[in-house]
């Protein structure tokens, strides 16, 4: 099954700028563009926590590992910024996106943002 693509917004450097977050996809899971300059957030609206799994690839070392964020009930948080040599997939239609799995989607928010 497809994965749902979250739209990265571009926030001009130096400026404030109202952040969109879009329904947290738990049955398709979700990918978007990164350019090594993007964020991923996530807002917990629940009552339990989220458990949002980042895909790594192998890199050209050959390390791979994933990244977990744990999210509180009732919290936000934030991913580093991801490499692209760590974090971006290289199959066919999946170039430069970043693979995010949610282990529920229910009262969950999340946006990908990058300053340009």
């Amino acid at each position: 099954m497809a994965r749902t693509v979250l739209t990265v917004q571009t926030i001009v450097k130096n400026t404030a700028a109202a952040i969109t977050y879009a329904a947290a996809d738990a049955v398709n899971n979700m990918q978007f563009l990164n350019d090594g300059n993007t964020q991923l957030l996530v807002k917990n609206g629940g009552s339990g926590p989220c458990t949002v799994t980042v895909h790594s690839v192998s890199d050209p070392y050959g390390r791979i590992g994933d990244l977990v964020l744990t999210v509180a009930a009732d919290t936000d948080q934030t991913a580093p910024v991801l490499d692209p040599l760590i974090w971006n997939q290289q199959g066919a239609g999946e170039v430069n996106n970043v693979f995010v799995d949610f282990s529920e989607g229910s009262s969950v928010e999340v946006a990908a943002i990058r300053r340009g």
